[in-house]
């Protein structure tokens, strides 16, 4: 067990909420469609219905004769309270509920991407990352990686990526924490079927480094419990526990031929327009770094988790309007913990890498990746086509496109958002969100206040943000005497050492 002093000096809780402060500012107005319009549909039925079915425009038939999402539960299950809360509220100020429920359900995606990335910062302080090193590896979790995009749309990516590490971190951690890494297991298929080889992965890095076979089967069982509910879900959707949507949601041996798996495996790490070695420059530094530390537990186990995470995608790498490879985005707090510990020259290229990660994401912090998508799409071209072009990799080309969204905010009414729910079909231009400023602030107007407030208060949020973390991070100004947390740590060290 965790001695108090531990557990009163563990940095999850100031990591967490520095990093929700500078997410939750740059929560965006609503999502353009795709996985996010299907989920956020099942939450608003959830919230006024109750019941799990759908528009069928954004659903599949089902048994019963109703259409239903042909995505995942937890993200909607969760969503759910927070919508009818965002839909009373928008009711009493004016605006469509829809679109006030959808607004607050973005706090579910910013949320789990900082808990991941705290928990990624604890693990860290276990590996005998400093203080530092601690915000270095959280930071560099939540906004220097695809993690800070995913942060911003309703797909299933950051939550995912909480939920696996979470079980990391409590596998690994005193005896008293394990039920949280069963509960991470079964609560990571419950947000994407496609990570349940995950548990047995961790199960048998586990049971290997402590040579016994009970991690191997409590982590089995804990995702068998938790396909069991998802079972119950499709046998509620579609009347049978194994049909997961339709024919876009099922793998078949013929996936996997090993020309498809060498394809899959180089979509997601070297392809200019998907691998996520250009999109999460850090993070492949990370991988690399974390290889060379195998034969520690924590390590051994993350690597085990990433290989479980990716195998199921070698075979489907995935189409559609994606940014980079969001495949790999739940491996992506395990993948940085790898940076722990470096120094001189290889600290600096950590550092600049971080650096070259924040900016790549920045266009999607003020506009939509799908425009970019969405133009291509107007004249012909599928995103699959510039998977290994680099002239036509979004990498490059989302620049432009943001400014084109940019450049079309001005000329929008902030009301066919506020007041109406937004087409998302359609070429670029019908598309009300990819005209118009991609932040929660821009539709302020519609409600009788002006967006630079909402502005000033996204600013405010991020310096606050920025502020506890540089406090946590021991850059306060506070003396090495006068630091209670710095004492601890400096006895730590001392421990260890002797």
């Amino acid at each position: 067990m965790a001695s108090r002093a531990d557990r009163q000096d563990s940095p999850l809780w100031p990591l967490f909420i520095g990093l929700s402060l500078i997410l939750l500012a740059i929560v965006p107005p609503d999502t353009p469609g795709g996985d996010g319009e299907s989920m956020l549909a099942v939450a608003d039925s959830l919230a006024t219905g109750p019941t799990f079915s759908v528009d069928c425009a954004v659903g599949v038939p089902g048994g019963d004769g109703q259409c239903y999402s042909n995505f995942y539960p937890l993200m909607s299950l969760l969503a759910a309270p927070i919508v009818w809360l965002g839909r009373t509220v928008g009711s009493a100020a004016g605006v469509s509920p829809e679109y006030a429920g959808h607004l607050l359900a973005f706090v579910i995606p910013a949320l789990a991407a900082a808990g991941a990335a705290a928990l990624a910062g604890d693990l860290a302080r276990r590996l005998g990352a400093s203080r530092a090193g601690v915000v270095g590896v959280a930071v560099a979790v939540a906004l220097c990686t695809e993690m800070l995009t995913y942060s911003r749309s309703f797909f299933a990516e950051t939550l995912a990526a909480f939920c696996v590490t979470l079980a990391v971190w409590g596998l690994t951690g005193p005896p008293g924490r394990r039920w949280t890494g069963y509960a991470g297991i079964a609560l990571a298929v419950l947000a994407k079927p496609q990570t349940a080889l995950f548990g047995p992965a961790v199960g048998l890095a586990l049971a290997l480094h402590q040579r016994r076979i009970r991690p191997f089967l409590e982590c089995c069982a804990a995702t068998a419990a938790s396909s069991l509910f998802f079972f119950a879900y499709n046998w509620h959707r579609f009347g049978s526990p194994t049909d997961f949507g339709g024919e876009t949601r099922e793998l078949s041996a013929s996936d996997f031929a090993p020309i498809d798996v060498i394809e899959g495996i180089g979509l997601h790490t070297i392809s200019p327009g998907r691998g996520f070695i250009w999109f999460s420059p850090v993070a492949a530094l990370g991988l690399f770094l974390l290889w060379r530390r195998r034969r520690q537990l924590i390590p051994a186990v993350c690597l085990a988790g990433c290989l479980g995470l990716v195998v199921l995608y070698l075979g489907n790498p995935g189409t559609g309007f994606n940014w980079g490879s969001r495949y790999v985005v739940a491996m992506l707090p395990l993948m940085c913990l790898g940076l722990v510990g470096v120094t001189g020259n290889l600290r600096r290229v950590a550092i600049a890498l971080a650096v070259l990660g924040l900016v790549i994401q920045i266009p999607n912090v003020v506009g939509f990746y799908d425009r970019y998508h969405r133009e291509q799409a107007d004249i012909g071209i599928d995103s699959t086509d510039n998977h290994w072009s680099v002239s036509g990799s979004q990498l490059v080309n989302v620049w432009p496109a943001a400014l084109r969204q940019l450049d079309a905010a001005g000329d929008r009414d902030v009301e066919t958002v506020v007041n109406g729910a937004p087409e998302r079909g359609g070429t670029t231009e019908d598309q009300v969100l990819l005209n118009i400023v991609a932040l929660w602030w821009w539709g302020l107007p519609a409600v009788g206040v002006p967006w630079a407030v909402g502005l000033l208060l996204c600013l405010a949020m991020i310096a606050a943000g920025l502020i506890v973390l540089a406090r946590e991070a021991g850059w306060s100004g506070r003396s090495e005497r006068g630091s209670p947390r710095r004492r601890y740590f400096s006895r730590k060290a001392l421990i260890r050492s002797a």
